[in-house]
């Protein structure tokens, strides 16, 4: 595919204002000339031998042309020759294919379908692009839309937020710019809601826009609050990490932030630390739930196993836990990642069966037995990442326990499944 350069023309085309994008080829290809894309008013979207790249923009395939793209299109590295393809909906929003802006004849196409709109073209110098994005807007509120084009606020005519907002609020916006209009050059919508909401000037929300950061977030008033009362010792931008940590755990604890009591803790430390160990409560109990659930479900798949169990001499011990406590034991005993790989949940999923073996009670390493009887992973106390094999005696007693029970809960699997 291949660079070209755009012409741009506004038409009506059934009654309708549509853009008519078309590619003008450079190079070797200077003199071609396809109208490639149609874009309404309406929101409708057509297109033809055109597509966005990634790092090229938007390219065209001249029809008759050869190419042989390098994936996907047929046989790989096969040579193919372009065709003219119809108009069809494109595969995303072709709206920025062209950033021209409207010749007389365009303008007159504007003004013979909304004679009032020579008034936004008088007061601007925009893309064809814009004035379409602009024009819903001015449809529903013309006289607010080409006040604030005349002051030239133009980002922020363009701010959907603005006109898909209540009227009341409009007002406000509207009402701000007019008392406070030798303040500022160009204003943006949240600027000038923080402004109304708060209180404070301009340059009061910018100098605030430019501390905060999406790490820092936080609303206006606890910026003003946490900026007043900053310790030597202490940077702003610490304060506000410190308190959007507090205020995110303290909602996940059930807080309400618009209590003034939450919002603006006397002791920032104290406060974030309570909210922490609640917090840390909660998980836990949630972690526990969330066990006690699956341990239900776990002993459900090994109930089949249970009884598999076999004491050798000198205190060894082999057997399938029933529990998921238990799983949880032997985890931290001998730092396995039993949990945190979710073993519990290939047990229930059929995946596999877990088989300890202790020695005097105390956990000395762990079996996965794998759907046929074998052998999958076996290991000892994992600490040691270098050497985490069981030991000698502790393979010796899982072979021994192999050897009496894996046969026999084999045949017993054949005899359920052919029954």
């Amino acid at each position: 595919m291949h660079r070209y350069e755009t012409e741009e023309r506004v038409v009506l085309d059934r009654g309708v204002l549509c853009r008519v994008v078309t590619a003008i080829g450079t190079g070797k290809f200077s003199g071609n000339r396809l109208v490639v894309a149609k874009i309404y008013e309406d929101g409708r979207q057509l297109c033809r031998n055109i597509d966005l790249q990634p790092i090229a923009g938007w390219c065209i395939e001249w029809p008759g042309e050869k190419y042989r793209p390098s994936y996907g299109y047929g046989c790989l590295g096969e040579a193919y020759k372009a065709d003219l393809r119809p108009f069809r909906k494109p595969y995303g929003d072709i709206s920025g294919c062209s950033w021209e802006r409207p010749d007389e004849d365009s303008k007159a196409a504007y003004i013979a379908k909304y004679p009032e709109f020579r008034w936004i073209l008088a007061k601007s110098e925009m893309s064809n692009t814009a004035y379409f994005h602009l024009l819903p807007y001015w449809k529903e509120h013309p006289h607010d839309v080409e006040l604030l084009l005349s002051a030239g606020y133009f980002s922020l005519a363009m701010d959907g937020r603005l006109w898909k907002s209540t009227n009341a609020s409009r007002k406000a916006v509207l009402g701000w710019l007019r008392a406070h209009k030798a303040e500022v050059d160009y204003p943006s919508l949240d600027g000038i809601r923080c402004c109304i909401r708060y209180g404070c000037s301009y340059e009061e929300w910018c100098d605030y826009h430019a501390e905060i950061s999406r790490d820092t977030r936080v609303d206006y008033d606890v910026y003003r609050w946490l900026k007043d009362r900053l310790k030597r010792n202490r940077s702003l931008w610490a304060e506000l990490r410190q308190y959007r940590d507090y205020a995110d755990m303290a909602k996940e604890a059930g807080h309400d932030l618009r209590d003034r009591y939450w919002r603006f803790p006397k002791s920032l430390k104290r406060a974030h630390d309570k909210v922490m160990a609640e917090v840390a409560n909660i998980r836990t109990a949630k972690k526990a739930e969330e066990l006690r659930q699956k341990g239900i479900k776990y002993l459900e798949a090994v109930k089949s196993w249970i009884g598999s169990d076999m004491e050798l001499k000198h205190g060894w011990r082999v057997y399938v836990p029933e529990s998921a406590e238990d799983i949880v034991r032997q985890a931290e005993a001998l730092k396995q990642c039993l949990v945190t790989a979710d073993y519990i949940g290939k047990v229930i999923e059929g995946r596999c069966v877990l088989v300890f073996v202790r020695y005097r009670g105390r956990p000395v390493a762990t079996a996965e037995i794998l759907p046929g009887g074998k052998l999958g992973q076996f290991y000892g106390n994992e600490s040691n990442h270098s050497n985490c094999k069981p030991t000698k005696k502790a393979s010796e007693a899982m072979q021994a326990w192999m050897q009496k029970f894996i046969k026999v809960e084999t045949m017993k699997r054949a005899k359920r499944e052919a029954a």
